[in-house]
């Protein structure tokens, strides 16, 4: 390969290293972004466990767990949480972190109200999203009957003010264990 051939693979490689850079460096703004609105929309300050939010690596942040720059599990049950989970300011930082978010724990949290967003059951939008669980809080209204869609692990509504609700896991062995909490007002048939 002679010196002028060798230059230019040099300098494409090195501008396709910057974008990929810039590609992940985006991606990684993004959902810090979002996990700032999301602390800001659920009033962190108040939390109980909230050390090193805010500080500049959010893969020290308590609740989160990451691998490579994104966020796989946020855990966020028994803290104190308030805010309206269905504010569409929220809802949108969800969004940023849908495509890699694997389990969202947000049960036992008396302030958080509203309606849990159908967004949530959507596959395109949450393709690994397999454990849900806001049980035991304050949510109202019903459920959307494409959660009777989603193939969640785990998957828990018990406990709010929800006017149809169900909680059902899935064990190793394929079997779908369901249990109906309170009353049915939208078919939710888990076996389609």
């Amino acid at each position: 390969m002679d010196e002028g051939n060798k230059s230019s693979t040099n300098e494409s490689t090195s501008a396709n290293t910057k974008k990929r850079k810039m590609s992940n460096s985006s991606t990684s703004q993004s959902q810090l972004d979002a996990l700032k609105t999301i602390y800001t929309c659920l009033r962190g300050h108040e939390w109980i466990r909230k050390d090193n939010w805010l500080l500049n690596d959010q893969s020290e942040w308590q609740g989160i767990t990451m691998k490579e720059g994104n966020v796989l599990v946020l855990e966020l049950s028994q803290n104190n949480l308030h805010g309206r989970l269905d504010d569409p300011v929220l809802v949108q930082a969800f969004l940023k972190l849908a495509p890699t978010l694997e389990q969202l724990w947000m049960s036992e949290n008396t302030g958080l109200t509203g309606n849990l967003p159908s967004v949530f059951a959507d596959e395109s939008i949450f393709p690994n999203l397999s454990i849900l669980d806001v049980g035991s809080n304050n949510l109202k209204g019903s459920l959307h009957p494409s959660f009777s869609a989603k193939r969640f692990s785990w998957f828990d509504t018990s406990g709010n003010q929800l006017t149809s609700y169900f909680r059902y896991s899935n064990n190793d062995k394929h079997e779908m264990n369901v249990d109906y909490i309170g009353p049915i007002s939208t078919p939710l048939d888990l076996w389609t």
